[in-house]
């Protein structure tokens, strides 16, 4: 029987004005670039539908935003952002797959790791606050 991919990854801290010292599940995941897979940091979002990226990570892609297709999505509190459509190859362990996933044009938006394509069937997240790390789990 084949070993399923199990990743654990230390809870990162943040101090949160008003809310003190909050840990935020932070996973390194690879995505496959014009040089090759390249580890990026997510933060893993229960909320978000889809893998998020800014569009400054397009060029080491190597895709153009110009052949994406524009959509909209709808934020915390209703706020609606323009983004792009796309798939992008993901590593994680050993599997390799493509993630559908969203740019924005938002420099300052963090790499999010959503649910579509990954928390759906394929893998199972443990958020471990005994041992303070969160868990991709295969299914």
């Amino acid at each position: 029987m084949a070993k399923s991919t199990l990743l654990k990854f230390p809870f990162e801290y943040v101090r949160v004005s008003g809310l003190g010292i909050l840990f935020y599940p932070i996973v390194s995941l690879d995505l496959k670039t014009i040089f090759g897979w390249k580890k990026f940091d997510f933060l893993v979002d229960t909320g978000a539908d889809l893998t998020t990226l800014p569009a400054t990570v397009l060029p080491y892609l190597g895709i153009e935003k110009e052949g994406l297709k524009e959509s909209r999505t709808v934020g915390v509190g209703g706020i609606e952002v323009a983004t792009w459509e796309m798939s992008v190859p993901l590593r994680l362990g050993t599997n390799e797959f493509l993630v559908k996933a969203a740019v924005t044009q938002d420099s300052s938006t963090p790499f999010l790791l959503g649910r579509k394509d990954l928390f759906e069937e394929r893998f199972s997240l443990i958020l471990d606050s005994k041992d303070k790390v969160t868990v991709i789990k295969e299914n």
